[in-house]
């Protein structure tokens, strides 16, 4: 399988176990394919685990290799699969060199959709956070604005309030120079 996707300009790094794939998983690899013999009777809650883990925008694909076998119990094994690891495709073997590469590459591009809407998503997060920044810095302008026309109304009364007060004692000074 890596021969003929490595023929098709397709890098590939075979994992030698679980814990190498859950590695390599880390470091970004783009798909996993997986024979399901490599998953069968295996412990896989870890990479169980990094699935369910995965960043909202990530949906990491799986192609598994499956056999002929048909019975209650592989069909139950291969539900299990598709349930636990999430974006799983299945392939029977055997399976032609067109079929494999034609997966791969079809995983790869969904993968690099999923990069795409990562950077989206980081976009927007940088945009909303200069929007927030801004509103930010607009609602302290505002506030201080705010005060400073309240500052204004305060000596406004004041003054007004100076001006009834002489607007009355020149009023009684005029009525007690006429009684006068």
């Amino acid at each position: 399988a890596a021969k003929s996707l490595a023929g098709e300009d397709l890098r590939c790094l075979i994992c030698s176990d679980l814990d190498d794939l859950e590695q390599r998983l880390e470091e970004g690899a783009a798909v996993a394919v997986i024979t399901e013999e490599a998953l069968h009777n295996r412990n896989t809650s870890a990479l169980e685990h990094w699935v369910t883990s995965q960043s909202p925008w990530s949906d990491f694909p799986f192609v598994i290799l499956t056999t002929r076998a048909t019975s209650p119990a592989a069909q139950a094994y291969r539900l299990r699969l598709l349930e636990s690891l999430g974006n799983v495709g299945l392939l029977e073997r055997p399976l032609n060199a067109v079929t494999l590469t034609s997966a791969v590459q079809s995983a790869l591009r969904a993968r690099r959709r999923q990069y795409e809407v990562q950077e989206h998503l980081l976009e927007r997060e940088a945009s909303a956070a200069q929007l927030e920044d801004l509103v930010r810095e607009r609602t302290r302008q505002l506030e201080r604005t705010n005060r400073e026309l309240r500052q204004q109304i305060a000596e406004r009364k004041q003054v007004e309030a100076a001006l009834q007060q002489a607007q009355k004692m020149e009023v009684i000074g005029q009525m007690t120079g006429g009684v006068a």
